[in-house]
Parts: C-alpha cells; structure tokens; sequence
C-alpha cells in the first residue's frame, strides 16, 4: 500500500470508528511505519550516491607526490630547536 492510501485509510478509520479507537490506532501505526521505512530507504539511497561521488572524487584527484625528507615545522630550522641559541642544529639530550 502507498503513502497515499495508507492516509486516506487512516482519515476514513478515524471517521468511522473514532480519532481514539483501536483501529485508528492500528491504521495511525501502519502509516507511521510506511513513513519511517520510506525516509530510511531515501536516506540509504542519498548516502549511497554520497559515497559514489565521493570515490569518484578522490580517484580523479592527484595526490601530492611523496617528499623525500620530513615536513619541518619552521623552514630553515632542523627540529625542534628554538630560534636563538642552538638554531639550525638539532636538539641533544
């Protein structure tokens, strides 16, 4: 049964057996379920095409070529060492 039957059930029911019965309760839940499984498979489908695109994405970027010696977090100082005294030379001890 579709969206659209399902909440036309539920109006009828509540019309003909009242906005409380059981049945409407019945038909209330019915409907709710058909929602919650409908948004879930929107869902997976929408994270499915995220996926795809995103792989699609990084395979077509370049990655950057691999440095021959490690990054520094000051250029022109090796390591650690603060600016000043013992610049340009690596930390001992």
């Amino acid at each position: 049964m579709d969206h659209v039957d399902l909440t036309a059930n539920v109006v009828q029911t509540a019309i003909a057996k009242g906005p409380s019965s059981a049945q409407t309760t019945a038909a209330l839940a019915a409907l709710d379920q058909n929602t919650h499984t409908a948004r879930t498979a929107a869902a997976k489908k929408d994270l499915a095409g995220y996926i795809s695109q995103f792989s699609a994405f990084v395979c077509t970027t370049r990655r950057p070529a691999a440095r021959s010696e490690p990054a520094r977090l000051w250029p022109g100082r090796r390591g650690l060492a603060p600016a000043g005294k013992g610049a340009g030379k690596p930390r001992q001890g």
